[in-house]
């Protein structure tokens, strides 16, 4: 905020762009669930399967 009158266009699109989170939660609520449908312990489950359940 040192010089918000000598770049206003500057300003607007940092605001803009630093103001969009790295990660949304609805991406990690899904990650987490596909950990647990796609692991170890049923690695029976076939790609289609897997492509159903999520």
């Amino acid at each position: 905020q040192t010089h918000p009158t000598e770049f206003p266009v500057l300003r607007y699109a940092a605001r803009d762009i630093l103001a969009i989170p790295a990660v949304s939660i609805v991406n990690e609520r899904l990650f987490s669930s596909c950990k647990h449908t796609i692991s170890d312990t049923r690695a029976s489950l076939t790609s289609e399967s897997a492509s159903k359940t999520i």
